[in-house]
């Protein structure tokens, strides 16, 4: 008694063509849909030739959307602060100098509108 079972080759074809099928349509809406997924240019200055020329207007950068301290003890002293950094989901860390010598927090932002996410509070350089 054999434990392999017989399937007719038309069932076998139906099957492969479905196959065939779904893997067309995946592929359709891969090529449909990655033009709409790329939010950056593709290039330098948006095309080969360096054109700058975009389809959306620049948002002007004369205002603020919103502000934040990166000294809480600001002595007026020349300084090297630490860089926000900008997740993909729009959280910005920023560093925050909390103390004359040592010190500092990081602070997250909703980066649309500024509101304070969290703080990691009072982390020390390593030269403390």
């Amino acid at each position: 008694m054999s434990l392999v079972t017989h399937v007719p080759l038309r069932y076998r074809t139906r099957r492969y063509l479905s196959y065939v099928l779904l893997a067309g349509v995946c592929c359709c809406v891969l090529v449909f849909a990655a033009p709409c997924a790329l939010a950056q240019a593709t290039n330098f200055a948006g095309n080969a030739q360096h054109t700058s020329v975009y389809d959306a207007p620049a948002q002007t950068m004369n205002i603020f959307k919103w502000i934040t301290s990166v000294d809480l003890n600001n002595t007026g002293a020349l300084i090297h602060y630490g860089s926000p950094l900008v997740t993909a989901a729009n959280t910005v860390l920023v560093p925050v100098k909390t103390g004359a010598t040592n010190g500092f927090q990081v602070t997250a932002f909703n980066g649309a509108n500024g509101a304070s996410k969290y703080l990691v509070y009072r982390l020390r350089s390593a030269r403390a």
